[in-house]
């Protein structure tokens, strides 16, 4: 069998030891970028993967970043998230106040590998960004207060990267006048959408929280102004062509897991 490495124009998931070939790349649209569990317990290792990872989004939080063997296992083109608030996306805080118990080792390890990554990754809702028992309006105030004081640390250290949940952006293009794409341009961060696919891709006809029709050109104008990637539904959604739908929403890039 020969050397297996990850293709971000051609996808495939990796073989297993058990298999005898390869699976069938994927054709992409954009690059896409495989999305990991752990950085070592992965059959995407960096050598694999030369051009990027999505790193390290483990809800159950079984690593730490400050452990060497984490670190050492990181590519220079790797988007790290680094676990710094209390909170998941099914049951996010409603601030940004609940550290958790490594938050000061982890601003430690964000210093130690930071620049040796392409962005870190942060938010309070596992890797995301989303506030508990608030409005639209409040929430969209709290993720601008939390991207700009991260920001101001990250900036020593790191390219910043970000993911508000979809809705938060809806907001930003709607209502916000901008606000928040301005202050994620000023920083040059990277944004993640985990939810774009089943948003714009698999949800069927009009969506209720979009105050347009298709194929909204408002937030395809907003998408492509923001450095901006996608999940892609894995790659079977890859292949039914939710690549194509995302780019045309002014995503250039996209990710897919888990491995």
């Amino acid at each position: 069998m020969t050397k297996w490495n990850w293709d971000p124009m051609n996808p495939s998931d990796p073989p297993t030891a058990s298999e005898k070939g390869e699976h069938c790349p994927v054709p992409s649209p954009f690059p896409t970028f495989p999305l990991l569990w752990h950085p070592v317990r992965t059959r995407i290792d960096a050598d694999r993967a030369p051009h990027g990872r999505i790193v390290g989004v483990e809800y159950t939080y079984d690593y730490q970043p400050s452990e060497k063997s984490f670190q050492s296992a990181l590519g220079k083109n790797d988007i790290v998230w680094v676990p710094l608030f209390e909170g998941t996306i099914n049951n996010p805080a409603n601030s940004f106040s609940q550290r958790r118990q490594e938050f000061d080792k982890n601003l430690q390890a964000i210093s130690d590998f930071g620049p040796n990554v392409k962005a870190i990754l942060c938010g309070n809702a596992n890797a995301e960004i989303r506030f508990a028992n608030c409005s639209p309006a409040e929430e969209y105030e709290k993720c601008l207060v939390f991207t700009e004081k991260l920001c101001q640390f990250l900036d020593h250290h790191a390219k910043p990267a970000f993911a508000p949940i979809f809705e938060i952006l809806i907001y930003d293009c709607y209502s916000g006048n901008g606000a928040l794409r301005e202050l994620l341009t000023q920083h040059d961060a990277q944004i993640l959408s985990f939810a774009g696919c089943s948003w714009l891709f698999e949800h069927q006809g009009d969506h209720p929280n979009i105050p347009e029709p298709k194929p909204y050109p408002a937030l395809q104008t907003y998408i492509a102004s923001l450095n901006a990637m996608s999940g892609v539904g894995r790659l079977h959604g890859l292949r039914d062509g939710s690549g194509e739908t995302l780019k045309a929403m002014g995503f250039k890039a996209g990710f897919a897991g888990w491995y």
